[in-house]
């Protein structure tokens, strides 16, 4: 029961890791693509801001939009 359960967490983090990896990438892409007097919304290295979002999407579960059941 244990190991299903570390299983689905690291396929959770996984999946997170993920999409926050495409978030930056899109991020990115904008900011090439429209040249935004703005600037980027994610401004430190690639690294620091995928770990940065898969924390947060890890430890406020509301912040995913899928409450306290996405884990």
């Amino acid at each position: 029961m244990q190991e299903t359960i570390m299983n689905k967490e690291k396929i959770n983090e996984e999946t997170l890791r993920n999409l926050a990896e495409r978030i930056y990438d899109l991020d990115a892409e904008v900011y090439v693509q429209l040249g935004s007097s703005l600037g980027r919304v994610f401004n430190n290295d690639r690294k620091r801001c995928v770990d940065d979002m898969v924390s947060l999407m890890l430890n406020r579960p509301e912040a995913t939009g899928y409450g306290a059941s996405w884990r």
